[in-house]
């Protein structure tokens, strides 16, 4: 799902919906990006227990991009109606994997 032009939800666009046939590419991507934010857990969970080992910067860095994909989470919960109306999306394994680790 990329982004438009438009008055989206969240005021960056009216998201760009793909087609049906993209759900295995978006899994991909999903898949990859859990992958990454769960290493960035990993590495963030000494500061945890000592703050001062984060400066403000950093922290506001990680605040910023994490609360972006925390915002367009929206877009997978939006998308799942359409999937379901399709007769693709009804075949075994068809974006059930990526709906299921978002929602």
């Amino acid at each position: 799902m990329a982004r438009g032009d438009g008055g989206g939800r969240d005021g960056r666009g009216e998201p760009e919906w793909r087609p049906v046939s993209d759900v295995d590419m978006m899994t991909a991507v999903v898949l990859e990006q859990l992958g990454a934010n769960r290493e960035q857990l990993r590495t963030l969970e000494p500061a945890r227990r000592s703050p001062h080992l984060l400066d403000d910067h950093t922290v506001e860095r990680i605040k910023q991009v994490f609360g972006v994909q925390r915002d367009d989470l929206w877009l997978w919960s939006a998308g799942r109606p359409r999937c379901r109306r399709t007769t693709s999306c009804a075949e075994p394994g068809t974006g059930k994997r990526a709906l299921s680790l978002i929602l």
